[in-house]
């Protein structure tokens, strides 16, 4: 840090703040004492106790901001990370409140774009770069809070829960597949945390010699503990490959079977949505050093099984007893092609202003 502090005053003309410098180490106390006479520096073990670090012990922390996101103990993260959704979707009382004037009547389109484009992305950053074991709680609170504001946008609290429930699972899918492209985070979780990591592992490989030696691949063993940001990739890669294997067989089943005949004798096949990616496309763990084209955007390639998988259980929920056919008739007519268009459609400056 100090050479840091140094190099960009020298070369840059900038000075650091010292007074916001401090430091964590996973190996807590003991890993940090060469730096015990840095009484002043927050985060060794002599330091003063910073309020809501009292449980790292002495002058220890529970863990610090890096480049925005948390790194340390996983509650600890987690906590920090609940806080943080709940101030930026603050502003979702205000996009409630948002009316029809007069001579303009856009105000739920604006209600939904700006939940959609504004509110519903704030967490995606924090996805990619804090594994999943520390953002499933902020997520979830995410999602809980977007929820609560599409229901009073769209009155859907007047329904049964039943009803708001279905409601809600179709608003999570993306405009293209029948939805409202409010994406629930906790859903799309393990896509990012493999997005990030088919996206950077290249590059870290490349730029620092020890990460060369590092196997993402490798499973713990008696001899062999892998780091849990390691293993948790594993797990998001592998369900997600079972996710799209699942859906893929049962487009495929879909496609083969015949579901009835016009007319004119001419055979008709159930309906799926098109978009989910060819199966080369996801790569196994071991190629994400390939500089493969296919690790680019490979976020949105896993997001789109998310949405497929969803597409595919709401469509199955649609035929469970008790569920009006309409329903599933409006799904399918909502799900085809450009007939969403509509919600995303550009406002004129006019209108805005």
């Amino acid at each position: 840090m100090d050479t840091g502090a140094r190099v960009t005053e020298a070369d840059c003309r900038v000075a650091s703040n010292l007074s916001k410098q401090c430091v964590w180490s996973p190996g807590g106390a003991v890993a940090l004492a060469p730096l015990s006479s840095r009484v002043a520096l927050r985060g060794t073990p002599n330091a003063p106790p910073t309020k809501g670090h009292e449980r790292a012990g002495g002058g220890t922390l529970l863990g610090i901001k890096v480049l925005g996101a948390f790194l340390g103990d996983v509650g600890w993260c987690s906590a920090q990370l609940v806080k943080r959704v709940r101030i930026a979707l603050e502003p979702l009382d205000g996009i409630i409140q948002l009316r029809d004037a007069p001579s303009l009547d856009i105000a739920q389109q604006a209600q939904h774009c700006l939940m959609r484009y504004c509110s519903n992305t704030t967490l995606v950053y924090f996805l990619r770069t804090m594994p999943p074991s520390m953002t499933i709680e902020a997520a979830q609170e995410h999602d809980r809070l977007i929820a609560s504001a599409f229901h009073r946008i769209v009155g859907s609290e007047a329904g049964s829960p039943a009803q708001c429930e279905r409601a809600l699972r179709q608003a999570r899918l993306p405009v293209k597949l029948g939805g409202l492209g409010l994406t629930s985070m906790a859903a799309i979780r393990r896509a990012a945390w493999v997005g990030t990591w088919a996206l950077v592992w290249t590059p870290l490989r490349q730029l620092h010699a020890p990460f060369r030696a590092v196997d993402i691949t490798a499973e713990s063993a008696a001899d062999f503990q892998q780091l849990s940001i390691f293993t948790e990739l594993q797990d998001a890669h592998s369900t997600l490959l079972d996710d799209y294997d699942y859906v893929a067989r049962t487009y495929e089943q879909y496609d083969r079977q015949v579901f009835d005949y016009c007319k004119e004798g001419l055979a008709h096949f159930r309906f799926h949505p098109d978009g989910l990616p060819d199966r080369d496309t996801l790569l196994p763990l071991a190629c994400f050093d390939s500089g493969s084209e296919h690790l680019q955007s490979a976020q949105r390639r896993y997001s789109q099984i998310i949405h497929h998988a969803a597409w595919l259980g709401f469509w199955n929920a649609l035929q469970l007893p008790g569920v009006a056919r309409r329903e599933a008739v409006r799904f399918i007519a909502v799900s085809q092609y450009q007939a969403g268009a509509f919600l995303t459609r550009s406002f004129h400056k006019e209108c805005l202003e």
